[in-house]
């Protein structure tokens, strides 16, 4: 549900949801559902404008996240919460001001997604590091990351990335 209000363009609806699972998630203290919850709230918040929201629901996300307990979360949600919370984060953080750390928190993105071999966790952290720098005014890393997203996305038929990849590359 909290998907399809996302993508519906209901972000209040898609935000409510996404504090309900966060507060059955408490309720049965489950980990797992925990860092998906907040990763819920960090995307939603970000589609809504709050960039310090998005940035305080990544850090609870990744301060629950074990790199090994956790990595099979991609495969179950479809992407990995370590590198969406990661790579949102990274783009809040310049919203904010924080360019150096937001280029840190996007190389975490990028490094842990390329560990990971997930290729939809893959293709967001490259579609997202040539948007941040984009955002940044820096065309070669861009165009470099752009690029790289295009062809994840050919070689794994993953055409939302590549979409954005093809429209950063621009």
């Amino acid at each position: 549900l909290f998907a399809f209000y996302l993508v519906k363009g209901d972000l209040v609806t898609a935000r409510d949801l996404a504090e309900q699972c966060l507060r059955l998630a408490e309720d049965v203290r489950d980990v797992a559902l925990l860092i998906e919850a907040h990763r819920m709230l960090c995307n939603i918040f970000h589609f809504m404008g709050e960039p310090t929201a998005v940035v305080r629901h990544a850090d609870s996300a990744l301060a629950l996240y074990d790199r090994h307990q956790h990595r099979t979360l991609a495969f179950l949600f479809g992407q990995d919460p370590a590198v969406v919370c990661h790579s949102f984060a990274a783009m809040n953080l310049r919203v904010l001001g924080y360019s150096a750390q937001a280029i840190e928190r996007n190389q975490a993105a990028v490094n842990y997604a390329r560990e990971l071999a997930h290729a939809n966790s893959l293709g967001l952290a490259l579609a997202f590091a040539s948007t941040l720098y984009g955002f940044m005014r820096n065309w070669t890393e861009t165009l470099a990351f752009a690029e790289e997203a295009i062809a994840l996305a050919h070689e794994q038929r993953l055409v939302f990335w590549g979409t954005i990849g093809a429209l950063n590359r621009g």
